[in-house]
């Protein structure tokens, strides 16, 4: 596909940039990362000559390269390739519009990740909670996509502290999850652990316990969650069981999450 389209359209053009994208990320997808970020590289380069510097397509370029430098380990050039696409999303459409409200959102959520990872947490909830309004203004107050965020939220109100707020995010997720997604769901088990890890720092241990013990069986068995997800449940458990007194119990999730 990448050789016809260069023999018809030459060697820089729009659909040779999408035939580079679409290259680069499928290697990513088998695992090759070093041969997929330079063609994305190229895409973006190509977009940038080709479309100019405020393009849908090139945010969109920008933002898969981001997220595969992410992957990659290359946190700080992912974020500031994020925010360039943040900003070129702002500026090409008019942000009431669903789908680019979406787009936005995203970004901000995943901004708001990598601010954490640097321990980063009040800029991270200001991205989550203006994050949160966006998803509530284009879902309404009871869509899956708003509970997502609000977890999100809520899991940064647990590293700050602020548990109260963070029960009343999570619970709220959970909520909206169970009624709107199937039984034993690993979003549903996300919006519990964060739970959990809010009422453990509540002091409320035996119903914490509950849903963490659930949310990361849950989590554990299910291919689609993030392994940093499910060590994260694995380690709100050890948690709770240390501050709880139970040694034993704690020294039981220790183990698994070294398996």
């Amino acid at each position: 596909s990448l050789d016809i389209r260069r023999a018809i359209f030459g060697e820089s053009h729009p659909d040779v940039a999408d035939s580079l994208e679409e290259l680069g990320l499928n290697l990513f997808d088998q695992g090759n990362m070093d041969q997929s970020v330079p063609l994305l590289q190229q895409a973006v380069a190509m977009r940038r000559e080709t479309q100019g510097e405020l393009h849908p397509d090139l945010s969109d370029a920008i933002s898969n390269l981001a997220y595969v430098m992410d992957a990659t380990g290359n946190l700080e050039e992912a974020e500031v390739l994020l925010l360039e696409a943040l900003e070129m999303q702002r500026r090409i459409h008019d942000e009431a519009h669903p789908n680019v409200a979406t787009a936005v959102a995203q970004s901000l959520d995943a901004i708001a990740l990598w601010s954490i990872e640097d321990g980063e947490f009040e800029t991270a909830e200001s991205l989550l909670r203006e994050a949160v309004d966006i998803n509530v203004e284009v879902h309404g107050d009871n869509h899956p996509e708003v509970a997502d965020s609000l977890t999100r939220l809520a899991s940064c109100l647990v590293a700050q502290q602020q548990y109260t707020e963070a029960y009343q995010h999570a619970s709220a997720a959970r909520q909206i999850l169970v009624a709107a997604l199937p039984d034993g769901h690993w979003r549903t088990a996300l919006a519990a652990s964060a739970e959990g890890a809010a009422l453990a720092g509540l002091q409320r241990y035996a119903e914490a316990e509950g849903l963490l013990v659930d949310s990361y069986a849950i989590l554990s068995n299910d291919a689609k969650a993030m392994k940093a997800l499910v060590d994260q449940a694995g380690e709100r458990l050890v948690s709770l069981y240390e501050v709880w007194g139970k040694p034993e119990q704690a020294a039981e999730y220790q183990a698994l999450l070294r398996e």
